[in-house]
């Protein structure tokens, strides 16, 4: 699985839109298609200005309007021992990483303000935007805070035939379909 961090429009994040970034590139959707979402969601529930700022809790909607699977990850204690796979609120971004994200699996990973993409032990945030590619876990600036929601997208991939631009007929190949 390639993950497309460049989703259209992504040069527009900025200022406090971690939460619409990390939509977009979970569902693989636009950066302006996120932040519609975001801000028609927000002032349906009464917030008069939205200037990009969101909670987990508009994540899992967001991810079931588009159509993405994807399961809540909770911390649990580990078979005869009190260790855990992680801890809600105590595990930092980094632990997480390294302790319990498996590879080639895409996590929406909500911090403590902040959210982000999880991917190979890479971040991917308006950060990444900027670098120009996913930042390595240990280079990010928000590695040491403390995880508040995980969530594992199972569906990541909405990217069309036409954008590898691979011919229709290997794109039916690809999946099966003859």
């Amino acid at each position: 699985m390639n993950l497309n961090w460049k989703i259209p429009g992504y040069e527009k994040a900025k200022g406090p839109c971690c939460g619409v970034i990390s939509c977009a590139i979970a569902a693989q959707v636009s950066f302006d298609d996120a932040w519609n979402w975001h801000k028609v969601k927000l002032k349906a529930e009464g917030f008069k200005r939205f200037k990009g700022g969101t909670t987990s809790a508009h994540y899992t909607s967001f991810l079931e309007e588009k159509g993405i699977k994807h399961k809540l990850l909770c911390g649990r204690i580990l078979e005869n021992s009190d260790v855990t796979d992680f801890e809600i609120g105590k595990t930092t971004l980094v632990q997480f990483s390294g302790w319990t994200a498996k590879p080639d699996t895409v996590y929406l990973v909500t911090t403590t303000g902040h959210a982000q993409i999880l991917y190979n032990g890479h971040v991917y945030d308006q950060t990444a935007v900027r670098a120009g590619a996913g930042v390595p876990i240990h280079k990010h600036w928000g590695k040491l805070k403390k995880v508040q929601q995980v969530l594992e997208i199972l569906e990541p991939e909405k990217i069309t035939h036409l954008e590898f631009g691979l011919p229709l007929f290997d794109y039916h190949n690809m999946k099966g379909v003859h």
